[in-house]
């Protein structure tokens, strides 16, 4: 079976990676872009399949870039989602009434999640339906709240360690093109690094088993 193309628009770091962790196990190729503008660009120069659209961003916001891919000639019926922590009725009526698909509130519950792909896309059963030892399974602890505030403390890291990334990228551009290229290298390399030693602890915290 084909993947799935998908595309997710958000400023956040961790948000990103959270929902794309998420997105995983129902056999997703995953590109992520970090503001409306950036979202609009990468969605006129491809077709996806579903597009995870946050709310708040830079420039333009969600319902403003989700407008724009709409008007997009391979985008008129695919499920654009909406990503926000606004869940009132009266956000959701009016994202609907602007072309959304439907709405996921921030931080996405894996259950609301799976249901949402069921309806909108055609995954497999055997992607989201649970078997029957794990039906039976008691259900896992909440994390303590110890565990939360530091899974809140590498969300704040990872917030951070993108927009160091940002700066440093804003530097290199400054550079000769041989000492850019090796730059550019570099942080590429660091920023990688630093990024899956940050995922794997919040796999980690979360009772999960680091890739």
């Amino acid at each position: 079976m084909s993947q799935i193309e998908a595309l997710i628009v958000d400023d956040s770091m961790s948000a990103r990676f959270a929902l794309s962790r998420s997105l995983e196990p129902h056999n997703m190729n995953i590109v992520q872009a970090k503001t409306g503008e950036e979202g609009v660009e990468v969605a006129a120069q491809a077709t996806f399949d579903v597009i995870f659209m946050d709310h708040v961003l830079p420039g333009i916001d969600g319902l403003q870039a989700m407008e724009q891919i709409r008007n997009l000639p391979q985008y008129p019926s695919t499920p654009i989602i909406m990503c926000t922590s606004n869940d009132s009725q009266e956000y959701v009526d009016d994202a609907l009434a602007r072309g959304a698909t439907d709405v996921l509130s921030k931080p996405p519950d894996s259950e609301a999640l799976n249901q949402l792909l069921a309806r909108h896309l055609s995954a497999p059963q055997s992607a989201t339906a649970a078997t029957p030892e794990q039906q039976a399974a008691p259900a896992a602890e909440s994390p303590s709240m110890s565990d939360d505030a530091k899974l809140q403390a590498i969300d704040e890291r990872l917030d951070r360690l993108e927009a160091m990334l940002q700066r440093l990228e804003q530097n290199v551009t400054q550079m000769d093109t041989r000492t850019r290229a090796v730059a550019r290298a570099i942080a590429d390399q660091a920023g990688r690094d630093l990024s899956n030693r940050l995922l794997r602890a919040v796999v980690t915290l979360k009772g999960g088993t680091p890739k």
